[in-house]
């Protein structure tokens, strides 16, 4: 199960500092607006780089490319470690760490349910795609809550040990991807050239843009980023609201796994996608105004937990629908476009956000009225 641990390790080292590097961002003297610049470059680093990475992960050489990415990771967090107060010296970090997101977005996914097909192969078992990923999100979330546990530690001692935590969990990661066979699906003749590489990659987008669920999935990415971005700082942005980041990251993250077991045991169907997603929307819109820590904490479980299960369905549907050795391409695509879509949209959500943060955290929600409207549609084609 070495593609379950190394899964463990990367979110057990982003759990590290998720809830906490806004605020030790701004901290160090950043303003919300140039954090919400240097996350931009982030993601305009993870789309340039996504497809490519994804295609050379299918095609040529999943364990190099994978091991590269975790590395660039790392010398990212080193970049944050030595000053987080200088703005272009946290630019650096986030493109590096851009691209080392960029190889695991589709693969690590990809690369847990390969295993696990080939698991069910051996012993004649079988299992829906979505309860695979499910399984994986569950793990997922237990990880983020126990790293953002060894955050929340590290944070009290001085914050910028929280990059020191995610660095020794993201070596241990590329220990394990080392001691892995490589994960390539599919290799051809053996040879990639810049041809057949754009070939690839624009059989992928083809691919991906084709299955209705993928946009779905965009969806739900781009009508949660506010919240995503911001809730921190709903909990308060100086030391003394740490801890109540953590009980936010625990929050986020066991709703993550509930969502996971949960749907493990519940198939989706059109009436319980749409209850996920009005609870998804109304959780957020009380996250974002409520004024008690308890209640936001609450809505903000059910709202994460409604989501996963909406995510998980849908995912799992984009999975069932393409071809194995695409698998990590065409995710990497939905990735790609969601992505490029929060690029375009987070600087203007940290402007909103530094003058009106209740109304910048649910600024996103109405897009989820597109797969609200492909749910009924869809609905009433087969009826």
């Amino acid at each position: 199960m070495l593609a379950k641990r190394y899964n463990t390790l990367m979110y057990f080292g982003q759990g590290c500092f998720l809830a906490y590097y806004v605020i030790a961002f701004r901290q160090a003297g950043l303003s919300l607006a140039l954090i919400a610049v240097a996350n931009s470059l982030f993601d305009v680093m993870s789309v340039i780089c996504e497809l490519p990475t994804s295609v050379l992960f299918d095609k040529w050489s999943g364990k190099k490319i994978m091991v590269l990415g975790a590395a660039a990771r790392l010398v990212g967090f080193v970049c944050f470690l030595i000053d987080s107060s200088n703005f272009w010296m946290v630019v650096a970090g986030e493109l590096l760490t851009g691209f080392g997101s960029s190889t695991e977005t589709g693969a690590a996914s990809a690369l847990y349910v390969a295993e696990q097909e080939e698991r069910e192969r051996k012993t004649g078992s079988s299992s829906r795609t979505e309860t695979k990923l499910a399984e994986l999100g569950e793990a997922i979330g237990l990880s983020v809550i126990a790293g953002g546990a060894v955050g929340a530690v590290l944070y009290a001692v001085t914050p910028s040990l929280i990059w020191v935590g995610a660095g020794a969990a993201y070596m241990l990661a590329i220990v394990t991807l080392l001691r892995m066979s490589d994960m390539t699906v599919s290799r051809g003749d053996g040879s990639v050239t810049l041809r057949t590489l754009f070939d690839d990659m624009w059989r992928s987008v083809t691919a991906g843009i084709r299955v209705p669920e993928c946009w779905m999935v965009v969806a739900l990415d781009v009508g949660a980023m506010s919240i995503a971005m911001l809730w921190p700082l709903l909990l308060g942005s100086d030391y003394d609201t740490m801890w109540l980041q953590l009980i936010g990251l625990i929050a986020m993250n066991g709703g993550t796994a509930l969502a996971g077991r949960l749907g493990r045991r519940f198939a989706s169907t059109p009436t319980r996608l749409t209850g996920y997603l009005l609870a998804d929307a109304t959780c957020i819109a009380i996250t974002a105004w409520t004024g008690n820590d308890a209640l936001l904490i609450v809505a903000f479980f059910v709202s994460v937990c409604a989501h996963g299960m909406a995510m998980n369905a849908f995912c799992g549907k984009v999975y069932a629908r393409v071809n194995p050795d695409e698998r990590a391409s065409v995710m990497s695509v939905v990735s790609l476009l969601a992505t490029l879509c929060i690029a375009i949209l987070q600087p203007l959500v940290g402007l909103l956000g530094q003058s009106h943060l209740q109304l910048a955290a649910m600024c996103t929600i109405p897009v989820f009225f597109v797969p609200m409207a492909y749910i009924l549609i869809n609905g009433k084609s087969r009826s």
